[in-house]
């Protein structure tokens, strides 16, 4: 590639693009090991889960007895639009699990949202043990190695002592379910801290970080390494593809460097006005046209 005006334009521009590739990549590394727990569970079935570390993490909690329900209208109880990661059980880089039920008892009652949008209970019917069709979730119990866990599941969810649950969260017990246990005949129990959670919502924008993560990690690393590329092999930097479309561009190149020099060059703001050719000085790109305004 011969040296001369445009070489050294690209060279100065190649740097500048090589400053921000590593600033980003920079970034891109730090987005990426903190969003990183996103990929391994935004569309996982469940990691195994390792009961004994539970156990070990959760609080014990003793429902308290209650003579009625949780004020949830007043208190603007609503249905959460995801999950906190920091509410959540995590072990390692796992927030979601599979594991074995051992058993499955039904609480009784569950929750429905009001024309308001906060949260009221509902009663399952004692004969048919049904829900109104307007539940959002029930509230049952699901024992894991001999271990009893509130569980939050969908109404006509349905579990078999045996089965295999997957894609569960542990989060934190809702205030107003521990307190809605109270008017059962769980009053009195103690519990642990975290319970299932089977309702399906995302944990805070892991979809979302999923496929950011994604795009980053090819983006941002090509960027780089192009950037690089451009250092050794000038001809694939945008300034050289642009002045192919003239013609040979060892020519053009040294067209320029005869006419850069001449009187009648001048050069207005960012742009360079020769004989033949129009060219715009930036930081980042030097970009060459034709001048069709020739000057005789």
């Amino acid at each position: 590639m011969t040296r001369g005006y445009i070489y050294n334009k690209t060279r100065k521009n190649t740097i500048a693009m090589l400053v921000w590739a590593i600033v980003l990549f920079i970034l891109c590394i730090l987005y990426v090991s903190d969003s990183y727990i996103y990929l391994l569970n935004a569309h996982s079935a469940g990691h195994e889960l390792d009961a004994a570390n539970l156990r070990s993490n959760s609080r014990v909690l003793t429902i308290e007895p209650e003579s009625e329900a949780f004020n949830t209208r007043d208190l603007m109880v609503v249905m959460p639009p995801f999950l906190r990661i920091n509410e959540l059980f995590v072990d390692g880089a796992s927030y979601r699990f599979q594991f074995t039920a051992e058993s499955f008892e039904d609480a009784g009652f569950g929750y429905g949202v009001t024309e308001s949008k906060t949260l009221e209970i509902l009663y399952a019917n004692p004969q048919t043990h049904s829900y109104p069709p307007n539940t959002e979730f029930k509230v049952g119990f699901i024992s894991i190695e001999g271990v009893k866990y509130v569980a939050l599941l969908p109404a006509d969810y349905s579990i078999i002592p045996g089965d295999t649950i997957k894609g569960a969260v542990f989060s934190e017990l809702p205030l107003f379910v521990g307190h809605d246990l109270g008017m059962t005949e769980n009053a009195g129990a103690n519990i642990p801290s975290y319970i299932v959670d089977l309702r399906g919502l995302t944990v805070e924008d892991e979809f979302v970080d999923f496929g950011l993560v994604i795009f980053f990690s090819i983006l941002f690393p090509t960027f780089l390494i192009y950037s690089i590329l451009c250092l050794f092999k000038p001809n694939i930097h945008p300034n050289y593809i642009r002045i192919a479309k003239f013609g040979d561009i060892d020519k053009v190149c040294a067209e320029i460097d005869e006419e850069i020099t001449h009187e009648s060059t001048y050069k207005e703001k960012k742009k360079v006005y020769t004989t033949h050719y129009i060219i715009e000085e930036t930081l980042y790109n030097t970009r060459v046209r034709k001048n069709h305004m020739l000057r005789h």
